[in-house]
């Protein structure tokens, strides 16, 4: 089990009524933004705020690791003295960043490659060079475990499907530049992550005007490989002179070799917006994730979501997909899944060498490897929460000391 560091904060009703501030208390961020607790790997296992006459206490438990350590296992090459591949013999459960992968031991006496001096020549160096160990290096990424129903909603067709949404890496990054120290240099373009691709999201350039209703979405081209399928997304918000003021990715799509096309269609339109002013037509590009997305079903009894039974795990995932419910009637409404992370895989990206026998694999929570056990972790969320939870209540807000548990 993780630590977990509970945070209080407490208001003074004055000059408000007491539930109004508490509803405050409640409707500021939880406790800040969920893309900056994701960033820190953290997550919210509490939240709670309760008021005794005029002194509202809103009281946050945060994890700062998963409810369960996922655990692995590293391979040497059969001809060499490198890690060769890493296998997965747990996959945990809860993980918000996937973890640091740190190995161990594997050299002489014990100790690491990094920490071996110059072999002698002529021993496993058939190049004749007197060559110091080098340590592997492994990079850790999530699937989806499991889909949990926090709410089952209401007046659901059986026709409703479940799509994970998002938490894939960017097809464009710049990780492989960054270990190598050249991100410095602007002359350095970014690597390409992948394929396969899937839509981690839909990216709106141009809102246009004039859209009907019935107006849909369709994403074409990707050049998707054998076994894919295409991405779906419907329009969530129109604007009053009808413009596409959002849009809402329902299914992903798999197996992506090339980014689609956005293409928004209005079959009430007597000639298409961009042929009648470019300046009506709305735009959007897709912004890519590399990776497999996890696919799942929903078990509807009584028209509410009760289940999600997992048809696959999905790979390659670095944050929590969000999980998208679409009822295609439009009747469905309510339900809530949130999906649970587990560790998927273990990439090799520097095999090492100096390895005489197999090495240790340990999986560190992504915040303690920020912040390790030697130093008092519970200062940077102190700092964090301290100034953010100013800035979301009605009134001053005194933060009482974070304990760890």
């Amino acid at each position: 089990m993780s630590t977990l560091v509970t945070l209080a904060y407490k208001v003074e009703a004055t000059g408000l009524p007491v539930a109004t501030v508490k509803a405050m208390m409640d409707a500021s961020a939880a406790p800040v933004p969920a893309d900056v607790l994701s960033a820190l790997g953290l997550r919210v296992t509490s939240d709670l705020t309760t008021n005794v006459s005029s002194l509202i206490t809103r009281t946050i438990i945060l994890a700062l690791g998963p409810s369960m350590t996922a655990t692995a296992t590293a391979a040497l090459e059969p001809n060499g003295d490198g890690v060769a591949s890493f296998a997965v013999t747990a996959p945990g459960a809860d993980y918000i960043q996937p973890p640091e992968v740190v190995i161990t031991g594997g050299g002489a006496g014990g100790l690491s490659p990094g920490d071996l001096p110059p072999q002698p020549l002529n021993q496993r160096n058939p190049a004749n060079q007197a060559v110091a160990g080098v340590l592997a290096r492994g990079r850790a990424f999530l699937n989806v475990q499991a889909a949990n129903v926090g709410a089952g909603g209401a007046a659901y067709s059986g026709s409703t499907t479940i799509g994970f949404v998002g938490g894939l890496p960017p097809a464009l990054f710049l990780q492989e530049q960054q270990e190598n120290n050249e991100y410095a240099s602007p002359s350095v373009a970014p690597a390409v992550n992948g394929p396969p691709y899937a839509l981690n999201g839909i990216s709106m350039i141009q809102t246009g005007r004039r859209y009907g209703a019935t107006t849909y979405i369709e994403i074409q081209g990707g050049n998707i490989a054998a076994g894919g399928h295409p991405a779906k997304a419907i329009i969530s918000a129109f604007g009053p002179n009808g413009e596409i003021l959002a849009v809402q990715v329902v299914d992903p799509g798999a197996g992506y070799q090339g980014i689609p096309d956005v293409i928004f269609i209005d079959p009430a339109a007597t000639a298409a917006p961009q042929n009648q002013n470019p300046d009506q037509a709305a735009k959007a590009c897709a912004l890519m994730g590399a990776g497999t997305p996890a696919t799942a079903t929903l078990t509807i009894v009584g028209n509410a979501v009760t289940a999600v039974v997992m048809s696959t795990n999905g790979d390659g995932y670095v944050g929590v997909p969000q999980a998208v419910i679409y009822d295609p009637t439009g009747a469905g409404s309510g339900a809530a899944v949130t999906a649970s992370m587990g560790l998927g895989s273990i990439k090799v990206q520097r095999p090492g060498k100096g390895y005489i026998s197999t090495p240790t694999v340990t999986l560190l929570p992504f915040f303690k490897g920020l912040f390790p056990d030697s130093g008092d972790q519970r200062a940077p969320v102190w700092n964090l929460m301290s100034s953010l939870i100013k800035k979301n209540v009605a009134s001053t807000a005194t933060a009482l000391a974070p304990t760890l548990s």
